[in-house]
């Protein structure tokens, strides 16, 4: 008797065990989620790794696509310093954004003419002091984009 005792105790043991895993969890205060990336805070943080894009030389700028064309590509080119810019968290922030506008577009259906917004290239302009600031250079001369 005493050994169907305890089988009939274990089964009951694991009974219980199994329903208290399969409850759902108790229920409180609910931590609270970070809210979704917007288009605006995206850009924010593209600037802010851009920031002044001090140079010395034109060698110190490049250029990245920024946003996104309903058709495809980039809206408009960014001139960012090699001396101040991580190029691979500058990516990656370009990358977040774009990601979010084509989310956008999808969205809205929105459309768009199909044209293409050459890499215009950049160039430290020169200020007073020697310090510089990157620029796009007009008129399209082509420029070292990172991809």
């Amino acid at each position: 008797m005493s050994g169907s005792l305890n089988i009939a105790a274990a089964a009951i043991g694991v009974i219980v065990v199994a329903a208290a895993c399969a409850a759902p969890p108790p229920s409180g205060p609910s931590m609270p989620s970070a809210p979704p990336p917007t288009l605006a805070a995206a850009a924010q943080r593209v600037d802010a790794l851009i920031a002044d894009a001090a140079c010395r030389a034109d060698d110190d700028c490049a250029t990245i696509g920024f946003g996104w064309l309903a058709c495809g590509g980039p809206q408009a080119w960014r001139a960012w310093s090699r001396r101040v810019t991580d190029p691979a968290a500058l990516e990656q922030a370009v990358a977040a954004h774009r990601a979010l506008r084509q989310q956008q577009i999808a969205r809205s259906g929105e459309m768009s003419v199909c044209a293409l917004v050459p890499d215009p290239g950049a160039f430290c302009e020169a200020a007073p002091g020697g310090a510089g600031q990157c620029r796009p250079r007009r008129g399209g001369r082509g420029g070292a984009a990172i991809r």
